[in-house]
């Protein structure tokens, strides 16, 4: 019962990075263009892709991304819960993968507040002057989204690595913080949700390929 109920709780936070993801997609991928990283620092590329884009998309995808990483909180549990002793190392890496997805929903709709601002405002010229204010004075989401993500890649890594968790030692390639910078240098939208997907994907299967080993020993050892 314990394992189903581990299992399900990664279930959902693959389910919620999943939702995650649509709402990257959703902001990102924009008749005018693809939003990739940086996209805002050039107000020439930020006109061209955001003019145009549909006022519905912005509301949109807050919805999608409040409700995927508010599931994805379910996930961290699952991973909290899959440590072999809940000391501190294990609640430093629950607290950090918490806070640090309640911060970035926190950014992730400021994001599109802003842009939907920007696109409604399709006449003003100062516009672009407007958004880059808004978003350098909210920017604290974001730097503590970064931050806290980037303790919880590290404690996470030390604590499967030191086999202070049910999955093997590999098993630490399935860390968001490791997939996250790749897929920002590619620099295509959803790098740290799809980097989420992953790592909840990987530590669901690892898991329950550990409980079909366990099964099996427990048989062997009765027969």
């Amino acid at each position: 019962m314990k394992n189903f109920s581990t299992g399900a709780l990664l279930l959902i936070g693959l389910f919620g990075s999943t939702l995650w993801l649509v709402a990257d997609i959703i902001l990102g991928y924009l008749p005018g263009g693809i939003a990739k990283a940086g996209f805002m620092s050039d107000p020439q590329i930020l006109a061209e892709i955001l003019d145009g884009a549909p006022l519905w998309r912005f509301p949109a995808s807050a919805g999608f991304g409040m409700l995927g990483m508010a599931m994805s909180v379910f996930g961290y549990l699952g991973i909290y819960v899959c440590f072999r002793k809940q000391k501190i190392l294990s609640k430093l890496t629950f607290f950090s993968g918490i806070v640090g997805t309640v911060c970035g929903a926190v950014y992730h709709v400021i994001c599109t507040s802003s842009e939907w601002y920007y696109v409604r405002m399709s006449e003003s010229d100062v516009r672009y002057e407007y958004l880059s204010e808004f978003m350098s004075q909210h920017e604290i989401p974001m730097r503590l989204c970064g931050g806290l993500y980037c303790l919880f890649g590290i404690c996470l890594f030390i604590a499967m690595i030191g086999k202070k968790t049910v999955f093997s030692r590999w098993g630490a390639i399935f860390n968001i913080m490791i997939f996250y910078p790749i897929l920002m240098v590619i620099g295509y939208p959803g790098y740290m949700s799809l980097g989420a997907m992953i790592m909840f994907a990987g530590l669901f299967a690892m898991l329950k390929k550990s409980v079909i080993i366990q099964e099996e020993m427990q048989c062997f050892q009765t027969e």
